[in-house]
């Protein structure tokens, strides 16, 4: 009985560590959607590509720039400087950005303009 005992407080503090780690891994990441303008492609090496965009604040002013990595080299390579994207992306604790989905502006532009 008091292996029993033991086997289940063992497996109860289990259960709980391994929800907690996963909780605590889940709040280190900050997905984002916002409406964007391209500002630079940069290209550090063969493996490494990103974006430089700028999105609009509350007043539709182009005022926080965030670099954003892409993973994939034939998705950067479709990306067009100084052209407006919807973009996602999510963001590391670390404050490192990574490319989740992007689409033109097509639709959405012509209802909504970023001052530049």
């Amino acid at each position: 009985m008091k292996i029993k005992n033991i086997a289940l407080m063992i497996l109860v503090s289990c259960c709980i560590v391994a929800f907690l780690a996963i909780n605590t891994y889940q709040q280190q990441f900050k997905t984002e959607m916002v409406l964007a303008i391209v500002t630079t492609r940069r290209e550090s090496s063969e493996k490494e590509f990103s974006i430089d965009i700028k999105k609009a604040n509350r007043y539709g002013e182009l005022a926080i720039a965030k670099n954003i990595i892409v993973e994939n080299k034939n998705v950067w390579n479709l990306i067009e400087e100084n052209k407006t994207y919807l973009i996602v992306y999510t963001e590391n604790a670390k404050g490192e950005c990574k490319l989740q989905q992007i689409e033109p502006d097509e639709t959405i532009g012509e209802n909504y303009r970023i001052k530049n």
